[in-house]
Formats: C-alpha cells, structure tokens, sequence
C-alpha cells in the first residue's frame, strides 16, 4: 500500500468513517500479499465499528503473519516449525514447536506488534464474553513483550479479568 494511501485510511479512522476504511483496507489485502500491519488495522477498525467477531479473526491473521515472518527471517519452513492455527482466536503459544519456539521468539519478543496484536485480540474476545481465549490472548501478549517494554495494557486487561 502507497503512502497516500495510508494517509487516507488513517484520515477516515480518525473521522469516523470506519465503513469507508473498511473498504479501502479489505481492498488493498485482496490486491497484495499477505500484509501483518494491514490486517491489524482492518481488526482495530472492526473493533472500533463493534464487529468483534471480524476483527479476532483479522487480529488472528497478523498474528500468523508475524510468527511466519519470524521462521522465514530464521530460515526456517514455517510448516515444519509451528502447528497451523485452526481456528482464529487460539493461542500460537501452546502449538510451537520446540525447535520453532526461539526463531519466533527473537523476532516477535524485540517489536511491541504482536504483544499489541495479541492484547487487541483479547479485548475483541472480551466483547464477545470469551473470557478463557480473552485470558490467553493477554498472557500471550504478556510472554511476547519485549524487556523493559513501556506497555502494560496487557497486565492491566488481565487484571481487570481477575476482578470480574
């Protein structure tokens, strides 16, 4: 996606115009390849037009991009190295393999994105009263942060979870 682009995406989210983004992002995923930071945004601009159901699934999407972008850096075959997710909201944690594990981790540990991909994706499950996936979502989030990060909307959402 051009610049100009995603000026324009940026300028309708911040209008409102959430439908008009929509379009535009869904767009451009169907124009080019596999993009991590434009299902992301598709995901928050779900979330913020309520569609949470969408917006996991989106948020899932990134996630996997991420995590074969980190085995690929590696060089590693994704297939050999991760489980598949089926289905959108599960835990990429639980299905790593071993020998996986320490590529996705050196790429997806040093950047703050997947921790907030997977802390948006909790937030959408919570919306939709999946408290158990919502949990994952945040400790997830939380094992993926890098050291001395100044984010704590993870911890703050697992704590508010403990309250309910």
């Amino acid at each position: 996606m051009d610049s100009a682009a995603q000026e324009t995406i940026e300028a309708l989210i911040r209008a409102g115009d959430y439908a008009e983004a929509r379009g535009m992002l869904e767009r451009s995923l169907a124009e080019g390849s596999p993009d991590w930071s434009l299902h992301a945004q598709l995901g928050s601009v779900l979330r913020s037009s309520g569609d949470h159901a969408s917006a996991v699934t989106h948020y899932a999407e990134a996630a996997w991009i991420l995590v074969i972008e980190a085995v690929a850096r590696s060089g590693g075959d994704p297939d050999e190295s991760f489980e598949r997710i089926t289905t959108g909201f599960q835990a990429v944690i639980p299905m790593v393999r071993p020998a996986g594990f320490d590529a996705a981790r050196a790429l997806l540990g040093r950047t703050l994105d997947y921790a907030r991909i997977r802390t948006d994706m909790g937030v959408s499950l919570l919306e939709l009263g999946d408290i158990p996936s919502a949990r994952r979502s945040f400790c997830e989030a939380v094992e993926f942060l890098p050291t001395g990060a100044d984010y704590d909307e993870p911890w703050l959402w697992l704590t508010r979870i403990e309250d309910m």
